[in-house]
């Protein structure tokens, strides 16, 4: 099925060695397709060549089939909302929202918009509340499209995720296949916690060869066997508590256990229940 944003191949230059793409995604009509990358990854980038801020080198953009690739930004029907919400302090939430049709002689129509766009948000009745009468949360709303870095964020608001790298889009899926099914070792340790083991480290763990394994701090228990280390540091966080370890390479991971399950200095066997081969 064709996706109601089409883009592929896109693609921005700036010099051989700083380049963004080529990126092809569909996003389906009501899909939330959160961008997830670290700093300089090309997720602004992305989001300006969407928007008709930057001219891609490459590549096409389509909404609705239509190529929207040339088109200026006022004609691509993309909205944008700033980190910090830049929602005018002067005005309340009604007139925030009604903004931009401030010059229509239609005051019912824009007040219907506005309590539409409200009730899409679970705002109604938020009209008259003033900016600061708001929490963080109500304030994105209010600004009504939300993009983030955050990685607990994209988790809960995306439907999918796609995640980018040094300008190339490494894995696009659902929060869970990210997780429990990362395609290499940079999603793997960037999408939540994660303890890489290699060599010895790993074949005490299951590995076959020389493989790379990563295993998630929940996927590690203390047992009578497996592989061996000291325990250096415990940090509790409630139900459970997070115990470092370092293994007899010196190399250390993280155990998420219940918060007895070991002492500071204690020599300990770790075995995994599931592991990630890379």
């Amino acid at each position: 099925m064709t996706g109601f944003l089409q883009i592929q191949a896109i693609e921005k230059r700036w010099d051989h060695n700083v380049t963004v793409g080529p990126i092809s995604l569909d996003i389906a009509r009501g899909e939330i397709l959160a961008l997830l990358g670290p700093s300089g990854s090309g997720k602004t980038t992305m989001l300006r060549l969407l928007a008709g801020f930057e001219t891609a080198d490459g590549g096409r953009i389509a909404v609705a089939n239509e190529d929207a690739t040339s088109l200026p930004p006022a004609r691509r029907r993309f909205g944008m909302v700033f980190q910090h919400y830049a929602l005018f302090p002067h005005l309340d939430v009604g007139q925030n929202i009604g903004f931009g049709l401030a010059g229509s002689r239609e005051r019912g129509a824009v007040d219907a918009k506005v309590a539409a766009a409200l009730a899409l948000v679970d705002l109604t009745g938020y009209e008259r509340r003033k900016v600061h009468e708001l929490s963080g949360g109500q304030q994105q709303r209010v600004a009504t499209v939300f993009v983030t870095h955050e990685q607990e964020e994209a988790f809960d608001l995306g439907d999918r995720i796609a995640v980018l790298n040094q300008g190339r889009l490494e894995q696009v899926g659902v929060p869970d296949e990210l997780y429990e099914h990362p395609t290499n070792l940079f999603v793997a340790t960037f999408v939540g916690r994660a303890n890489v083991f290699r060599g010895k480290s790993a074949r005490a763990l299951g590995a076959n060869g020389e493989g790379v394994l990563v295993v998630r701090p929940e996927r590690l228990r203390f047992a009578q066997a497996g592989l061996p280390g000291i325990v250096r540091e415990r940090r509790y966080i409630g139900a459970a508590a997070f115990f470092l370890v370092e293994a007899d390479d010196h190399e250390r991971f993280e155990v998420l256990a219940e918060p007895d399950a070991a002492k500071v200095g204690e020599r300990v066997y770790v075995e995994a229940t599931r592991v990630i081969a890379l």
